[in-house]
C-alpha cells in the first residue's frame, strides 16, 4: 500500500481488510478476530461489502490506526502485530 505499486492487470477489486501482519509472515484479518464489532462500536454507520471487505481506502486507513493505536493498547487486538489495510483483488482461476 505505501509504494503504491501498480496493480496487475485484469483482476475484480474486492475491497480492504484490516489485518494484522507479524515478521514471522502470520497474517489475521479484522473479520477472523471478531473486530468489525468493535469498529461498529467506532461508528455504527460503517458497512462491509459482498466479499467480507471495506470498499474504500481511507476507511480501511483509518480503521488500522484505530486497531494498532486504541484496540491493540486495550488488548481487544493481538498487540504483537502491526494492522494494515490489504487491498484485495479477485483473479480468475483462484
Amino acid at each position: 500500500m505505501k509504494k503504491k505499486q501498480p496493480t496487475s492487470s485484469g483482476g475484480i477489486f474486492a475491497g480492504y481488510d484490516i489485518a494484522g501482519y507479524e515478521l514471522g509472515g502470520r497474517f489475521l484479518s479484522f473479520l477472523g478476530n471478531h473486530l468489525f464489532k468493535d469498529y461498529l462500536a467506532l461508528d455504527p454507520n460503517l458497512s462491509i461489502n459482498k466479499y467480507g471487505l471495506f470498499p474504500e481506502l481511507q476507511t480501511a486507513e483509518a480503521l488500522a490506526r484505530y486497531t494498532n493505536e486504541v484496540l491493540a493498547e486495550q488488548g481487544m487486538a493481538e498487540e504483537d502485530l502491526m494492522w494494515l489495510p490489504w487491498k484485495i483483488t479477485i483473479y480468475e482461476g483462484f
